[in-house]
């Protein structure tokens, strides 16, 4: 014999779907501070680019103020080709090395905003693993009565 829906029972089926959101919410809220942490990174990311970027522009201006120093002085300093010469290639291993570096400190920046990205996602399915069959089991009840 099918069950009435009383006064009663219908208080206590709106409080449990009322603590169930409840706690969506409280998932959700979670899930947003730690979208508000990646962006932080984020931002500090693109901060130390441009840093990065303000680096490079200023052993650009360096370079352009040398290679204009030397154009002036060719004429009078062509027996110390030799020795520029050791100067550029100096110049040029060093920018290299920094370049590496750069590329370095960038790698493990991606390598770790994955694993960020990875950890997120892994939350995020067991947020739906433990939300999809407690809705799952409302509907049943619902439809149940």
């Amino acid at each position: 014999m099918r069950q009435t829906w009383t006064d009663d029972r219908m208080d206590d089926l709106a409080q449990r779907v009322d603590a169930g959101f409840a706690r969506v919410d409280e998932e959700f809220r979670g899930v947003d501070e730690q979208f508000e942490r990646v962006a932080e990174r984020f931002q500090r990311v693109d901060e130390q680019f441009e840093r990065v970027a303000e680096q490079f522009q200023r052993v650009d201006e360096q370079f352009q103020r040398v290679d204009q120093r030397f154009e002036r002085m060719d004429e009078r300093f062509e027996r110390m080709e030799g020795k520029v010469e050791a100067l550029r290639t100096e110049n040029s291993r060093l920018f290299e090395k920094q370049w590496e570096k750069t590329e370095s400190m960038l790698k493990a920046q991606r390598e770790e905003n994955t694993k960020m990205f990875m950890a997120l996602n892994k939350r995020i399915d067991l947020f739906l693993v433990a939300l999809i069959p407690g809705t799952l089991g409302i509907i049943a009840a619902l439809i149940a009565t």
